[in-house]
């Protein structure tokens, strides 16, 4: 069984939280995690340093376009970092981001 992990920075918690929400609410990802990291990175060519937040949104593949195009849409940056690979799972997690990814769910 295979779902897609994305995986996209955001500059603060508080972004990465009301991006999570959003998609949550949309029934485009079934689960979100979060990360604090430190990111050192160019940018108009200069090095910069930030502390970001990471989500990791894990999707169905039949919904993996809908959700990067939602994300892009509503991203804050410019140029978000967004990445994503399939994950194999168990068929029980399988089934359960099956029951919940149903954007025709949404709030």
């Amino acid at each position: 069984m295979e779902i897609f992990e994305v995986q996209v920075t955001y500059p603060n918690e508080a972004s990465a939280r009301k991006a999570a929400d959003h998609l949550l609410r949309k029934h485009l990802v079934a689960c979100v995690n979060f990360n604090a990291i430190q990111s050192i990175y160019w940018w108009n060519n200069e090095l910069q340093e930030d502390n970001e937040f990471i989500a990791h949104f894990k999707t169905l593949t039949s919904h993996l376009q809908i959700l990067l195009d939602e994300i892009k849409s509503t991203h804050p940056y410019h140029v978000p970092a967004i990445l994503y690979w399939k994950v194999n799972t168990s068929a029980e997690y399988y089934q359960w981001v099956e029951e919940v990814v149903n954007p025709g769910k949404a709030e």
